[in-house]
């Protein structure tokens, strides 16, 4: 079975299998529904927790419904995909501006943010897909390579939790810095090993891992995706700079306040096991077989949605803002090694562009650690 690697496409016509448009009036109605509950102040007007939100869900009903029942053609499906995306970027907007704003420098989202920012993806992902022409087969299909992709991240998460975990509790006697390396190793090389799990299951064979010497193609993706990493960390927190926005700090760096050795070994780590376990499973593994039901394009996107959640818990504990504000940040980011990975099929050149961005990085907040910068 061979990755299609070609534009989305359907089973159905899409002007009669409408699958895709009652399945976003549903999400429309999440949509309606989520801002009748709590968001934050930044959205609430009197007694209405969201009355920006209510006004696009009865919008986004009536698009899906009316395309649902063929009143509407294709082409509504994408003011579904862009009403979609309006009740995303709505819910960033509710959780930043009061940051922002001169009301509070706080905020406590309700579960109207989360329950609209979810149904504002789905309304966007069906709106692709009915503008796509994409029919009943084709999107459960797509639902169901995107769901056991986020199974398996979630399943190497918490395997990889547990042997680091493991290793903690084996290793107690050892020195604190020995102790940290061997944990952080054990959690990277463990995601590899489920991404292998994951093809054994699969019944592929050892060819489906794109491992070779790149070519000089190849290293200059490699290189040229390391500067555009870089250079999208720089542009990102230039700009949550001057919006003066909070970002979560990464756990690790958290415990190299209180121990900067454990830098010079995570530099090491970066090349022998953090850039290859991730990239193996996230790269060669997800996004490699999102391939077999999504567009090249669409399975980046979901493939380092993945990426992303995986890492939520490292971030985790300094506020819902900081850690939305990171993960953004690192969604972006991920993007280029998805479309490193894509243009090469050589998993080599992630790993060496990831290992390299992670390297800088832990060179860099060793240097600000020491001098009293970070």
């Amino acid at each position: 079975m061979a990755a299609n690697g070609g534009v989305d496409g359907g089973t159905g016509d899409g002007d009669t299998d409408r699958f895709a448009a009652a399945a976003g009036t549903l999400a429309a109605l999440g949509v309606f529904g989520a801002s009748l509950l709590p968001w934050t102040e930044a959205t609430r007007v009197g007694a209405i927790e969201n009355p920006f939100g209510v006004v696009l869900g009865v919008v986004l009903v009536g698009v899906f419904g009316a395309r649902s029942l063929g009143y509407l053609n294709r082409r509504a499906g994408l003011c579904g995909t862009v009403g979609g995306a309006v009740a995303v970027v709505l819910a960033l907007v509710a959780l930043v501006f009061p940051v922002l704003g001169p009301r509070t420098g706080t905020v406590t989202p309700g579960l109207g943010v989360s329950l609209g920012a979810g149904a504002g993806a789905f309304a966007l992902g069906f709106g692709l897909a009915d503008w796509f022409g994409l029919g009943r087969r084709a999107v459960v299909e797509r639902l169901g390579a995107a769901a056991s992709a986020g199974f398996v991240g979630a399943v190497a998460l918490f395997v990889g939790a547990l042997a680091a975990t493991v290793v903690q509790s084996v290793g107690r006697g050892l020195p604190t810095l020995l102790l940290s390396g061997l944990a952080n190793a054990a959690f990277a090389v463990v995601l590899g090993f489920v991404g292998m799990g994951v093809v054994v299951l699969r019944r592929d064979d050892v060819r489906f891992f794109d491992v070779r010497v790149p070519s000089r193609r190849e290293w200059g993706y490699a290189v040229g995706g390391l500067a555009a990493m870089l250079g999208l960390l720089l542009l990102l927190n230039e700009v949550i700079g001057v919006l003066g926005l909070p970002s979560a700090e990464h756990s690790v760096i958290t415990q190299a306040r209180e121990n900067p050795q454990l830098l010079f070994v995570l530099f090491v780590l970066s090349w022998v096991a953090i850039g290859p376990g991730e990239e193996l499973l996230n790269r060669n593994v997800v996004q490699k077989y999102l391939y077999y039901d999504f567009s090249r394009a669409s399975a980046i996107v979901v493939g380092c949605i993945v990426f992303t959640a995986m890492h939520g818990f490292a971030y985790a504990g300094s506020g819902t803002v900081p850690l939305v504000v990171s993960l953004v940040n690192l969604f972006c980011i991920s993007l280029v090694l998805g479309v490193v990975y894509e243009r090469t099929d050589n998993v080599v050149v992630p790993i060496f562009a990831h290992a390299a961005y992670d390297a800088v990085q832990f060179a860099a907040a060793y240097v600000m650690i020491t001098t009293d910068l970070l």
